[in-house]
């Protein structure tokens, strides 16, 4: 495991991406094309515009699940960190949430005695609330913070919402769990299993990246907008 932030940038790229593929989702979500050839950790960063402590943050995170930070949020990772947020929300709105959608219709048509109505009822509630959740961020909560940060929004105005925001941040991820034990535990055996291993599949992974989205705002965006705020009110 790699803990030092100087270790982990002399890494080339390419040896990162290998001991753990999931970080092509960091890769994809911070704008980061492929084809780097042997550059460093550091020097990918650099090219396309990312600061590499921001970056370590999001590696650690995920080789390790969880993100321990001990000191103030660097005020110029808050580009990066938007960008991370929104691409993220492309991802699960415009690419998982279709893609397990279209797999579910497909298997619960498989589905007798009424299950496929149950099975489509849960998913579909379940995205509704993924929508609203992440329609919520883009439509308000983004448009605020950018403000916040350009300098342009009443401080105490933005320190007030980000409290209500952080108060009522529901943990989207945990409300999976009834689909997967819906699909474990309750539905009998159909001629499409594979289809259902692979909902299950799709489901734990969906969970687990919105676990660590959670994390990103939950212990980077929240602090980071709680100090510009400070920082705008001393001005």
């Amino acid at each position: 495991m790699i803990t030092s932030d100087k270790l982990l940038l002399e890494l080339k790229m390419s040896d990162l991406i290998n001991k753990n593929y999931r970080l092509l989702l960091v890769l994809q979500r911070l704008n980061i094309g492929l084809g780097f050839k042997d550059l460093s950790v550091e020097e990918v960063c650099r090219e396309h515009g990312i600061a590499p402590g921001f970056f370590c943050i999001l590696v650690k995170l995920y080789n390790e699940g969880k993100v321990l930070i001990t000191s103030p949020v660097e005020r110029r990772y808050f580009p990066n960190l938007v960008l991370f947020l929104r691409n993220s929300h492309d991802y699960f709105l415009k690419e998982k949430i279709v893609e397990i959608d279209a797999a579910i219709k497909d298997f619960s048509a498989s589905l007798e005695h009424g299950g496929h109505g149950l099975l489509e009822r849960f998913w579909s509630e379940y995205a509704r609330e993924v929508e609203k959740h992440m329609g919520y961020e883009n439509r308000q909560v983004f448009p605020l913070i950018i403000s916040l940060y350009e300098q342009k929004s009443f401080p105490l105005e933005g320190l007030q919402f980000i409290q209500q925001f952080e108060e009522n941040h529901d943990d989207i991820a945990e409300a999976l769990m009834d689909l997967k034990n819906l699909l474990i535990k309750y539905f009998p055996l159909t001629e499409k299993e594979r289809n259902r291993h692979r909902i299950l599949k799709d489901l734990f992974e969906l969970e687990e990246d919105l676990q660590l989205h959670q994390q990103v705002e939950n212990f980077v965006l929240i602090p980071l907008v709680k100090q510009l705020t400070q920082e705008n009110i001393q001005l």
